[in-house]
């Protein structure tokens, strides 16, 4: 997963700050993203569904993300609404790279 992030630099995939290890355990600092996750913003809504046209866009962004990790030789296999957050700017960011693995 370290190395992963460590090797992702995307606008729309979570970065890595820096990691550390104790003797028992591994540490990965990523940076902070705090509008929530797609998840939350679509249980926000009224009607439980975000407007189609903010879901093509966050899609789009979505593809593209998914496509460098491609290009890359890694395969997310952890895409759902909980790992899509929100960027205070309106843009999405994938994180949770648990169960990528190379293609």
């Amino acid at each position: 997963r370290q190395l992963v992030f460590a090797s992702c630099h995307h606008p729309f995939i979570v970065n890595m700050e820096y990691s550390f290890q104790t003797d028992c355990h591994v540490f990965i600092v990523l940076d902070l993203v705090t509008g929530g996750d797609l998840h939350q913003a679509r249980k926000a809504c009224a009607s439980r569904r975000l407007p189609e046209d903010r879901m093509m866009f966050y899609a789009a962004e979505i593809v593209l993300a998914v496509d460098h990790l491609h290009e890359m030789g890694i395969i997310y296999r952890d895409l759902k609404p909980q790992n899509v957050l929100l960027r205070a700017d309106g843009h999405v960011q994938l994180t949770d790279m648990g169960l990528a693995a190379p293609l």
